[in-house]
């Protein structure tokens, strides 16, 4: 099982041996504003109560982000390359009162006059965000608006949003990816989703048939097809000559 360290301003994880991984899934409670540590070959993405993080090389990360706010870690899961899936177990350290802890105190590193302390609702944290700083483009990797290339640092956002600027700051511009037909992907914008799946479509893994499709089998597959539209039909025609009988007047009885 998969150790995910909750810390009083950072979440961590030990995979346990566990190698090749390609995703993982937190599930969480609250509001915060966080700071990805992952490798550059990792994507971090934040939804409304999760946190999804995606492999796209080989690293194996230890921290995985720095953050202020208050959340609850409801667990989570991580999935390796071979498509196997590994729960979770959420282990608090160092955060809110020592009576929560639910690890072993570490007198050489730990104090008790240190546990007093309790994260705070922070009512200016509207929404909860991640956000990946200083990150180095690649060349045509990201362009303006106008399809200026941009090359240097840029910060990432949790909703994929990339913008100029190694940290955030007021005069941060947003620069975009291209998809495969040369045109601007504003993660922003209802139609980013249904580009993104467009991109993924060209990728995805053929996934090859069981059964082999020859001719005595296409010929098989017709007639089926066939005898049941006849069924359809039939039945279709049944119901309709039972209807039409029970709406005609009925016959009056010879009388004796």
């Amino acid at each position: 099982m998969v150790n995910l360290y909750h810390r009083k301003n950072e979440i961590a994880i030990d995979f346990k041996g566990i190698q090749n991984i390609a995703a993982i899934q937190i599930e969480y409670k609250g509001r915060m504003q966080g700071e990805s540590q992952l490798e550059s070959d990792w994507i971090m993405a934040l939804g409304k109560s999760k946190i999804l993080c995606v492999s796209l090389g080989t690293s194996i990360p230890e921290l995985l982000l720095n953050y202020v706010g208050k959340i609850e870690i409801q667990g989570g899961k991580v999935i390796d390359k071979s498509l196997n899936s590994y729960s979770i177990n959420v282990l608090v350290e160092d955060i809110d009162f020592w009576e929560r802890f639910n690890v072993p105190f570490d007198k050489n590193t730990q104090y008790w006059d240190g546990l007093g302390s309790n994260h705070q609702f922070n009512k200016s944290i509207i929404h909860s965000s991640i956000v990946k700083n200083n990150l180095i483009s690649n060349i045509d990797e990201f362009y303006f608006a106008d399809g200026t290339p941009f090359n240097g640092e840029y910060h990432l956002h949790g909703d994929g949003q990339a913008m100029t600027g190694g940290v955030h700051a007021e005069d941060s511009e947003m620069i975009y990816r291209k998809d495969l037909k040369g045109n601007i992907v504003n993660m922003r914008t209802g139609d980013a989703k249904k580009r993104a799946m467009q991109v993924m479509e060209s990728v995805k893994y053929k996934i090859p048939s069981l059964r082999k499709k020859t001719k005595s089998y296409s010929n098989a597959h017709i007639m089926r097809n066939k005898s049941l539209q006849k069924f359809k039909d039939s039945t279709q025609k049944e119901s309709s000559q039972l209807v039409d009988r029970e709406n005609q007047p009925q016959s009056q009885g010879k009388k004796y």
